[in-house]
């Protein structure tokens, strides 16, 4: 690969521009535009560039959604918000991540939208065998692309996984996504005439600002085999493409062109800056010191009358839902101690008249001599009314006698009786 010194100017004899770290550009020669590399951040723009032609010809609506399902995830560098399966996602969002940043899931999803008959004719042709119908879509969407303009483009599968390891399908080089130089000249030539807003058409300025931001080293240029222009920042993206500067085909002349929007942008720094996913982003904890918000003031109540009663309030029902969980966790108690309570019932029954004994024992050690208690005045005596659980367990036929014991001198002491 012969390379021409450095210039600022276009070569309309070159197929091929590299855009230099220092904003200059390199003409490269044309002999290795038609040599086949492995794709994943070039074939974007070719599916961008078929997907706007899909547009203007009245084919696909672009206000349309589309549902991420399994298998469609990608091994992305970032996305304007984390993907989730089941998440639904606008056709034009997924296309400016697609192209903004490199996001293979957004890719994903153009595709599904953009040939989505034609899953759907595979699921009919082979309906017991998802692999080959799957396959059948993408050997439909390659033939597709060939026959507007991409003949040496193959799309094999879904952007990425062709680097599960794991998978048999995935191992064979044949899977792999592939294109050329000329192929993904002749998209960016398109999109650069027909549709400003999706090629970004300031490579030159975006890389000299990235070399003011950045190490010279993370943008180590490197010219492949196939002619095609790669930069890697690895501060701010993961994959290998930062971008791709192609200048136009057959003498056409043009300028550099950039296949992702600049890669400095707020939006791509702020996703930077959390390297974790943004959704396990945990939430704040209060602090003690937090002030509790105030509740506002509520009416004094009325007062009531001397032969009024007051009108008892309702206790507040707690939700179903909380009842429904009290009852889960009582229920599987409630049966465990059931053999308890059958055991304990005869030995309670055999212990009742003991403790009977014991109590009277016991109110004869504190009953006062009457002879002292003729000459003291009693107190009234504040009888308390004590509330026995009606359960198996308490089954007594003579109910105890509770003790009262107010705030008085020992020899002051009574007995309240039931």
């Amino acid at each position: 690969m012969n390379n021409t010194t450095t210039s600022s100017t276009i070569d309309s004899s070159s197929a091929v521009w590299a855009v230099n770290p220092d904003g200059t550009l390199r003409s490269i020669s044309a002999h290795h535009a038609d040599h086949e590399m492995k794709a994943a951040s070039h074939i974007k723009l070719i599916l961008a560039e078929r997907l706007s032609a899909m547009v203007k010809a009245g084919t696909i609506d672009p206000t349309l959604s589309v549902t991420l399902q399994q298998g469609m995830l990608g091994n992305d560098p970032g996305r304007s918000s984390p993907a989730a399966v089941g998440m639904r996602v606008p056709l034009l969002e997924a296309v400016d991540n697609a192209l903004r940043y490199s996001s293979n899931t957004d890719t994903n999803l153009m595709i599904h939208a953009m040939y989505k008959p034609l899953f759907d004719e595979g699921k009919k042709q082979f309906p017991q065998d998802a692999t080959k119908a799957e396959q059948y879509a993408f050997d439909a969407i390659t033939a597709d692309l060939r026959a507007h303009g991409y003949p040496k483009t193959r799309l094999n599968n879904f952007l990425n996984l062709h680097e599960d390891h794991q998978s048999e399908r995935w191992k064979n080089q044949q899977n792999t996504n592939i294109t050329t130089s000329n192929d993904v000249g002749v998209a960016m030539q398109r999109l650069w005439d027909k549709d400003t807003t999706i090629i970004d058409k300031t490579a030159t300025k975006a890389l000299r600002d990235a070399k003011e931001k950045l190490d010279p080293a993370s943008l180590g240029e490197k010219i492949s085999g196939t002619s095609i222009v790669k930069a890697h920042a690895g501060r701010y993206k993961f994959g290998d493409t930062e971008y791709i500067s192609v200048g136009f085909l057959n003498g056409n002349g043009g300028e550099p062109l950039s296949t992702f929007q600049p890669f400095l942008d707020e939006a791509y720094k702020e996703i930077e800056k959390d390297q974790k996913n943004l959704a396990l982003k945990p939430l704040p904890v209060p602090t003690q010191s937090a002030i509790a918000p105030t509740a506002p003031a509520q009416p004094e109540p009325a007062p009531i009358a001397q032969n009024q009663t007051p009108t008892p309030q309702t206790p507040t029902a707690l939700p179903s839902s909380l009842m429904a969980e009290l009852e889960s966790v009582t229920q599987p108690l409630l049966q465990f101690m059931q053999p308890v309570i059958s055991f304990a019932q005869p030995i309670l029954r055999h212990l009742e008249p003991i403790f009977h004994n014991v109590m009277s024992a016991t109110r004869s050690l504190f009953t006062p001599n009457t002879s002292q208690a003729s000459n003291t005045p009693t107190p009234p005596s504040v009888p308390t009314q004590a509330t026995i659980p009606n359960t198996e367990m308490e089954i007594a036929s003579t109910p105890l006698t509770p003790m009262q014991t107010p705030a008085l001198k020992p020899s002051d002491i009574t007995i309240a009786q039931r």
